[in-house]
């Protein structure tokens, strides 16, 4: 069995989590990643920053998605795991082949996490940057283009 796992923005960050916990990671073997979120911290920084939220607000916002004791506020169950979920300081946990095509357009997601993690994984990551494409529109800006990276990327792994 091959699969090539494919994930957009917060479906990249539940594709990597997938390569590295599900017990049919073994099956994979390449993935390819749109607008992905690479590190939560950095896009929820960069919506604080958007939202002109003061510092104070948003440590404060952090604390309480990530404390146990903050359940009644957030009603989350039990509280998110950044350090999980931050996939550039789990960059030595990745083994397979992974396409990253983001936009420096993307007013989303930001590109700097993708970017981080081809420059930490140049051994398995394959970058495809876009200018002008907003989040997840990659296709839509440049549906040829799009296309050709990913078949020019599936081709290659036919070759390992």
């Amino acid at each position: 069995k091959c699969l090539v796992l494919m994930g957009w923005s917060m479906g990249g960050a539940t594709v990597l989590q997938a390569l590295t916990r599900s017990s049919l990671r073994d099956s994979v073997v390449g993935v390819v990643l749109e607008s992905p979120v690479i590190d939560w911290r950095v896009v929820f920084r960069h919506h604080a920053r958007e939202g002109r939220f003061p510092r104070i607000l948003q440590r404060a916002a952090a604390t309480l998605l990530t404390r146990n004791w903050a359940s009644r506020l957030t009603g989350l169950a039990t509280p998110i795991d950044l350090e999980r979920l931050d996939m550039l300081k789990r960059a030595a946990e990745l083994d397979r082949p992974i396409l990253i095509l983001h936009s420096d357009g993307d007013d989303y997601v930001p590109p700097d996490a993708s970017r981080a993690l081809a420059e930490a994984r140049p051994d398995i990551v394959t970058f495809e940057n876009f200018i002008t494409a907003r989040h997840v529109k990659l296709w839509n800006y440049d549906s040829p283009r799009f296309n050709n990276a990913i078949t020019k990327w599936l081709s290659t792994l036919v070759t390992r």
